[in-house]
């Protein structure tokens, strides 16, 4: 018993596995040749295809990023935009006096597009650092506003 358990586990462990054909060697069979070529041709171009697909997503984010900062300096002008009335000649200083704009107006696109301000409730002021909300609208043919928030 034991010398065949000794045979049986010896043939197991010496037992020669089988050995598989390596495929990356070999070369390619005249029939398939053309296939593989436009396989390859074809995973190029996705790859070119994806890499200006990214490109162009980059771009538009960055145009984002543009717009908004473009928004927030136009609120900011509003914000603290004075008028001079008059000059003072004899103790040389300038009076000035600030002006409410409700809208302000920017082209995007051809579009002009406005902006209203409102003030907001007492809990958005205890809140939030602004007091001011802002809504952008472009104005219709028929002239009602279309807000685009």
């Amino acid at each position: 018993m034991r010398v065949l358990i000794f045979l049986a586990l010896s043939g197991i462990l010496l037992a020669q596995p089988t050995l598989k054909q390596d495929t990356v060697t070999t070369d390619i069979p005249d029939t398939v040749k053309p296939t593989v070529e436009k396989i390859v041709e074809n995973s190029k171009q996705a790859k070119q295809a994806e890499t200006e697909l990214t490109k162009e997503m980059l771009k538009q984010i960055d145009l984002m990023k543009e717009i908004k900062l473009k928004v927030l300096e136009l609120k900011k002008i509003t914000k603290t935009k004075i008028k001079p009335v008059h000059k003072n000649t004899k103790f040389d200083t300038v009076e000035l006096q600030a002006i409410k704009q409700d809208s302000v107006s920017i082209e995007v696109g051809g579009q002009i597009v406005q902006w209203e301000t409102r003030k907001r409730t007492w809990l958005g002021r205890l809140l939030h650092a602004e007091d001011i909300l802002y809504y952008p609208f472009i104005i219709d043919e028929s002239g009602n506003k279309m807000y685009l928030k």
